[in-house]
């Protein structure tokens, strides 16, 4: 065990026994404050290293996470999560620490954002931690923050998932902003100044080629009376400088490559290939990625890539997915007489 959850678990004894001695007083005048300073989830306090799953869940989406060793990997794609983002949530949850006793009335949980997310208008968050055997080692619904407590992070209301009663906490759930934001979303980057040519199809059918000139790429045909769109070209290259995903999912058996790509090779052997797989009705692409790195100089590189990349499809961004079927005529405007 690192010292750090020797740490987290010596405090969380103490909570326990701050919570113990708080139950086993008669509940007077001061019984909204009795339990301050305890504990909101003894039990998973003192059981961190038992987590084998936790699932986020939310009025429109649930994120389960599981766990195998030192790893996490989202439960639908088993793409890896960052593991600054795991440790953010388990640790605010761990020293959450009861401020005040709040109400007991399930009808006023809409009030604090707490009623359950698979209820009608139900706003909170359940945020579920499981052993490796499926039981429910803790959970809790957070709703508003309140940022009168002190403290940097401010406090939320919180109840337990098992509970009606409700809490005002010190501290909050840290969670990611957006599920995306639960990845490294960056899947790579090839500066531009070594990409030396680039191709698009669309249906299978190679609609552009684009070849170094200089230090810009340059369309190997350009019909007559048009000049280049240079700042549509450059975004060719800058898509692939840093590429990152908007979402993420296993690598779909069902769907097949639609024929629209967009490849580049570089000056030292790599090619890299986008095939869109599905357009959404938001005019983004679920895409594909491939590599070609057989020259010694990139071989290494290429291998290590193809680990993050093999067996997922990533949904690119609007602007992104913009590039994806370009025509020499998106690339070329007329010549000025």
């Amino acid at each position: 065990m690192s010292p750090r959850s020797i740490v987290i678990l010596g405090s969380a004894t103490a909570l326990a026994l701050v919570l113990a001695v708080a139950t086993s007083l008669s509940w007077s005048t001061r019984d909204a404050v009795s339990q301050r300073g305890a504990a909101l989830l003894p039990a998973l306090n003192k059981r961190v290293g038992d987590i084998a799953l936790i699932s986020v869940q939310t009025d429109s989406e649930t994120m389960t996470i599981k766990r195998d060793g030192d790893t996490f990997t989202d439960g639908s794609s088993g793409y890896p999560v960052k593991r600054e983002a795991v440790r953010n949530l388990v640790a605010s949850v761990v020293v959450m620490g009861i401020e005040e006793k709040k109400t007991g009335d399930a009808s006023r949980h809409g009030e604090l954002d707490l009623a359950a997310p698979d209820q009608k208008d139900g706003a909170g968050t359940k945020i579920s931690f499981l052993s490796k055997d499926g039981s429910v080692i803790g959970a809790l619904i957070a709703g508003k923050n309140d940022y009168t407590v002190g403290g940097v992070s401010g406090g939320q209301y919180v109840r337990s998932a098992s509970d009606d009663q409700t809490y005002l906490v010190r501290g909050s759930a840290k969670l990611p902003y957006s599920r995306a934001a639960w990845f490294d979303t960056k899947l790579l980057e090839v500066k531009t100044p070594t990409i030396v040519r680039a191709s698009l199809t669309a249906n299978g059918t190679k609609q552009v080629a684009l070849t170094k000139v200089g230090e810009v790429l340059k369309l190997v045909d350009l019909p007559e009376g048009k000049v280049e769109d240079s700042d549509k070209i450059s975004r060719i290259s800058k898509l692939f400088e840093s590429l990152s995903f908007a979402d993420v999912r296993a690598h779909s058996k069902d769907m097949k490559a639609d024929g629209n790509t967009v490849t580049i090779g570089t000056d030292e052997g790599l090619s890299v290939t986008i095939a869109s797989v599905e357009q959404n009705t938001d005019e983004t692409h679920w895409v594909r990625i491939s590599l070609d790195g057989s020259e010694p100089k990139v071989k290494d590189r290429a291998e290590a890539l193809a680990k993050r990349l093999d067996g997922f499809e990533f949904k690119l961004s609007k602007q992104n997915s913009e590039v994806i079927g370009w025509s020499v005529a998106d690339l070329t405007k007329d010549a000025q007489s």
